[in-house]
């Protein structure tokens, strides 16, 4: 029988494991947070992935061809899933599958060996087949080294994309039956990351998982201030913080981040703003009229078209716009007296988070607007819907129906939500961030609510519980 992993005389080497470590990406961010509880429960956290930012990799160790963008998951994926062009037939296919992940397993094995590593936590990769090859190694590879514990933690699953509907051969729908996830429950168990995932694994795959949601440090983290720091970050933007709104739409650009519903709302608070020009703000001060909106995410849309689309709206929607990605990192950094931000930093110099959503896995931006003690414009997309707002959050919404419009001259697809929606978010907006008394008690109240439901704490004792499994 294996020793209880919550026994404090068992001490782990845990490996956490993903194609990226050390990002602003969503999986990054969450790996953080597990590292940081795992610590505090006096184990020991190694980072493996395919690749980190220049300012992380000494916290982590990396193999290239775990990355789902190298040249080989990319050539795979196309193969698989696109057009199986690159080989005479799915057997041939299959095998040059099989040699790769040989050669990507023996680095795996030797990884884990020198490590002495007791816990494999999987994200994604025996979830998503985006990288097949790596899903195949990283199987073959724990059973090769004998190790008794392994976790997928699956932030979805490669059958809800369409992208994966149409696999080009047999061979490749055997491999992802097989793999992906496995299906060994003696040495897996597996993690979701809400109740709709969980769901869809039992009844696709028979498979039982606990659900581990989006968390943050609520009791201990540092709060977030202004500082001598990102004070610099008002100046770099040209945003007077005497008395501009600043509005932060903290996500990756992407279609499914809605964003051109927030456009929308922003865009009538702009025309809103003269009637509130001279008065006094939620923070004492006096509102210039002017209005930023700040992007610090990455923009990961590939429909160039559609990014197009949102340019073109943002430069009509009257508040001054900022892209700001190429100035946050992972961490604060200062080369050469030029700074590099933390993320963190964007929302210290915001009024409000916009957060429309319409798909979202968890909410990692959500959840870090309610630390940032910050107000919220959202889309009730179906994981809130179903695991969050039942909670009791306070946000200002943008209701659960959208209906899909298409740019005649484009062809470009973008979500809309009734006008008198927008119009009314964009008045309950204007509303509380010149009410400080509103303002105050919703950003305290929500706080608190995360403090009891998604903070460290409780993210411990559903790790405990996981644990327990392997008695």
């Amino acid at each position: 029988m294996a020793v209880p992993l919550e026994n404090e005389k068992k001490k782990l080497n845990i490996c956490l494991t993903h194609y990226l470590v050390g990002f602003t990406d969503g999986v990054s961010l969450e790996m953080d947070k597990h590292k940081k509880v795992f610590e505090d429960m006096g184990h020991t956290v190694t980072y493996l992935g395919g690749a980190v930012p220049d300012e992380s990799k000494a916290g982590a160790f990396v193999i290239p061809e775990m990355d789902h963008r190298c040249d080989l998951a990319v050539k795979v994926y196309h193969n698989g899933y696109e057009k199986l062009d690159d080989f005479k037939d799915g057997a041939e296919f299959a095998a040059f599958i099989n040699e790769n992940a040989n050669a990507l397993e023996k680095k795996l094995v030797d990884f884990f060996e020198k490590h002495a590593i007791d816990l494999i936590i999987c994200h994604n990769m025996l979830s998503h087949a985006v990288h097949p090859v790596l899903s195949v190694a990283m199987t073959t590879a724990i059973e090769k080294c004998n190790i008794s514990r392994a976790i997928g933690y699956h932030h979805d699953f490669y059958w809800e994309r369409p992208v994966f509907d149409k696999p080009t051969c047999a061979e490749i729908v055997a491999i992802s039956d097989k793999y992906i996830p496995p299906l060994d429950t003696k040495v897996y168990k597996h993690c979701t990351i809400n109740s709709i995932g969980a769901a869809s694994l039992l009844q696709k795959k028979k498979l039982e998982s606990v659900t581990i949601p989006n968390v943050f440090d609520y009791e201990n983290g540092e709060e977030w201030r202004l500082d001598d720091y990102n004070r610099t970050l008002y100046d770099a933007l040209g945003i007077d913080m005497n008395g501009d709104l600043v509005v932060l739409q903290a996500t990756r650009i992407m279609k499914r981040k809605g964003i051109e519903l927030a456009i929308e709302v922003v865009r009538r608070m702009v025309q809103m703003s003269p009637a509130f020009v001279g008065q006094t703000m939620y923070n004492g001060k006096k509102f210039t009229g002017k209005l930023h909106f700040v992007f610090p995410g990455l923009d990961q849309e590939p429909d160039r078209e559609y990014v197009k689309f949102l340019d073109a709206q943002l430069s009509e929607c009257g508040a001054k716009v900022h892209k700001i990605n190429s100035m946050i990192g992972h961490i604060r950094v200062q080369r050469d007296q030029k700074k590099q931000y933390s993320l963190w930093d964007s929302y210290v110099i915001s009024d409000l988070v916009t957060y429309p959503s319409i798909q979202e896995g968890w909410g990692n931006q959500y959840l870090e607007a309610i630390f940032a003690k910050k107000p919220q414009l959202l889309f009730e997309y179906p994981v809130y819907t179903t695991d969050i707002k039942s909670l009791g959050f306070r946000d200002i919404e943008l209701g659960k129906n959208y209906s899909v419009s298409t740019e005649k001259s484009t062809g470009v697809e973008f979500v809309t939500v009734d006008p008198t929606i927008i119009e009314q978010a964009a008045k309950e907006c204007m509303r509380v961030l010149f009410d400080q008394k509103e303002y105050r008690a919703m950003v305290e109240h929500n706080f608190e609510i995360a403090k009891k439901h998604l903070s460290y704490t409780a993210l411990q004792k559903l790790w405990e519980q996981i644990f327990a499994k392997y008695d």
